[in-house]
């Protein structure tokens, strides 16, 4: 398709029915009709095959149905939306069910929706990380932080310092005996313990080492490899 359209001279590629067939077949024909970037029903069947095309056409940015049929098919399409569309709840929800395993959605919503606490809790259920990105008081929700730490363990260095050590956060992150880093001396276990650990029972050594964790920053293999003890 993309072959016959650039090979069907000007008039075909300023005939509206044409581009828009041909763009139906291959959003790449867009490109050979610029034109057209501002037209919405062309860029409708465009986004719907590559949303970044978006970021091409200002005056779809502005169009939510252009928006939301882009940042469905690639959600990463949130970072160059105005504001007004990091706003709405109703995106923002449906790109980060979307795609779960990206933190972009969430990270990239407005300050007010990162502090709700139900889009928060969503948020951190449907990927743990994105607890980074939670503002406000529901950093400091328990079951928020716990819901985050059980759906992916490397969240506990997003968790709030007040409730990092906590036993219910610390056993729902699977901070126990066999999770805890070893001893790099004596190769031992990290917490001194003759009988199986939890966090509520392995408390001293293993609040040092939750509290020790490295910064924001750090790298997530780094991370990984200290939870895992490795």
């Amino acid at each position: 398709v993309l072959k016959i359209f650039t090979a069907g001279g000007v008039q075909a590629k300023k005939d509206k029915v044409v581009v828009l067939e041909a763009v139906r077949r291959n959003w790449r024909c867009l490109q050979h009709a610029p034109e057209f970037f501002s037209d919405r029903e062309v860029m409708l069947a465009a986004v719907a095959a590559n949303g970044m095309l978006i970021r091409n056409s200002p005056d779809m940015l502005l169009d939510r149905d252009v928006v939301f049929t882009a940042a469905m098919e690639n959600v990463r399409v949130m970072e160059n939306v105005p504001a007004v569309w990091k706003a709405d709840r109703e995106l923002v929800l449906a790109t980060m069910r979307k795609d779960p395993q990206s933190t972009t959605p969430f990270s990239c919503a407005a300050a007010h929706l990162r502090g709700e606490k139900e889009v928060a809790l969503e948020a951190v259920r449907l990927n743990g990380l994105n607890l980074e990105f939670v503002l406000g008081e529901a950093r400091e929700d328990m079951k928020l932080a716990i819901d985050a730490v059980t759906q992916n363990s490397r969240a506990l260095k997003f968790v709030d310092a007040g409730l990092r050590s906590n036993n219910l956060v610390l056993d729902a992150a699977g901070w126990n005996q066999s999770a805890l880093p070893k001893s790099p001396v004596h190769s031992r276990p990290f917490v001194g313990c003759n009988e199986p650990c939890s966090a509520s029972n392995a408390r001293p050594l293993q609040w040092l080492a939750v509290m020790s964790l490295e910064p924001l920053s750090m790298k997530a293999g780094r991370h990984r490899d200290i939870i895992q003890g490795r």
